[in-house]
């Protein structure tokens, strides 16, 4: 039997500020670089046969602290990628408040 365990990239900038989505440039801030360890430990005791993230520098950087724990490499899957917010991608929810839609 196959088990898939999902990840979510570590803690950014963007939590609780706006929609991020798919906006580039959204990285893991200082707290997200210690979720990735902890996750990376904690699947330490799984045996993992593949790594794959979507293309999101987040996840990405999530991603490659996961795989350098199990020696192996990171495969980009587009299909993993956020949801498109369209023009909402990269809006702060200050600005979302704003806008009449």
């Amino acid at each position: 039997m196959t088990t898939i365990h999902y990840v979510r990239h570590g803690h950014n900038d963007w939590l609780g500020r706006g929609i991020a989505g798919r906006a580039r440039g959204v990285h893991l801030s200082e707290q997200g670089k210690p979720d990735a360890e902890r996750a990376a430990a904690y699947l330490l005791s799984f045996p993992i046969q593949a790594i794959y993230t979507s293309p999101l520098e987040r996840a990405h950087e999530t991603a490659e602290v996961i795989a350098a724990k199990h020696h192996m490499p990171v495969r980009i899957a587009p299909e993993l990628n956020e949801l498109d917010f369209g023009e909402w991608n990269g809006t702060l929810f200050d600005d979302l408040e704003r806008d009449p839609r």
